[in-house]
């Protein structure tokens, strides 16, 4: 009931259709956009999420205190990215992290092998004595690395899923200043080449920077980026190398969300 792995339609759909999901079949981003809101609107849910950026893994296994890198947190922060729901995302991967590294009001109930491995399940700090704080499959497994990898994909928004043209998409939450990427592999129709590129907003304005560090030239490069109008993109063909600005608006907010993780 309430399964936050239901998310992951949206998720996987991106592996294929591409970073945008105003291109996918329509029906198909309806439904998810309405299972997202749903599952949101649990109060349970919604109470943890507005507490720590908590996203529960289901509305009663665990009396809703559970989560994880993968099904649950993940999926959610993949599918807040894909919808642009960028200051969601911020606070959904606030938790991540701090339930990541080191976590001292975070129960671990089976110890960790590393405080910077991912863990297999992540309770909240709600949890205490109400739930019994299993560990799953374990302390650490492949699925629950690879989802928040995903999510770092996203961020940066390389989407070489069409041969015809590489998009770049970076979406980055509000909280955030920017990031930076080395060596990124792009799928291009003469091959993959190797580039690196970064994405910061500051004294508003957004400012991307890109440069293939080997391979041939890109024929057909567009790059989304933020405006004072919501979204802007600009194209470019043969790149090697592009620096490009835009101005920004400020960025939204989740009125009444204040995290206490």
């Amino acid at each position: 009931v309430g399964f936050g792995g239901l998310n992951g339609v949206t998720c996987m759909n991106s592996d294929v259709l591409g970073l945008q999901p105003q291109a996918w079949n329509r029906n198909v981003v309806a439904h998810s956009e309405k299972t997202f809101d749903q599952l949101y609107n649990v109060p349970s849910r919604k109470e943890q999420f507005e507490k720590y950026g908590f996203w529960s893994q289901f509305d009663l296994i665990h009396d809703g205190l559970l989560t994880s890198p993968s099904y649950g947190q993940g999926y959610a922060i993949q599918t807040m990215l894909l919808f642009d729901k960028l200051a969601m995302a911020g606070r959904a991967l606030d938790f991540l992290s701090q339930a990541t590294f080191k976590a001292p009001d975070v129960s671990f109930p089976h110890g960790r092998l590393s405080p910077y491995y991912f863990y297999e399940r992540l309770y909240s700090p709600d949890a205490g004595d109400k739930a019994e704080l299993s560990s799953g499959c374990g302390p650490l497994n492949l699925v629950n690395v690879a989802e928040p990898l995903k999510a770092a994909r996203l961020i940066v928004g390389v989407d070489d899923t069409s041969l015809e043209q590489v998009r770049i998409i970076p979406r980055l939450p509000p909280s955030w200043t920017g990031y930076e990427a080395k060596n990124w592999p792009i799928r291009t129709p003469t091959g993959v080449v190797r580039a690196d590129l970064s994405f910061e907003t500051k004294g508003g304005t957004a400012v991307f920077h890109f440069r293939l560090q080997q391979g041939n030239d890109i024929p057909a490069l567009a790059v989304r980026l933020p405006s004072t109008d919501g979204t802007i993109w600009k194209h470019q063909s043969d790149v090697r190398e592009l620096n490009i600005e835009s101005n920004v608006k400020q960025p939204e907010s989740l009125a009444g969300l204040k995290s206490k993780f």
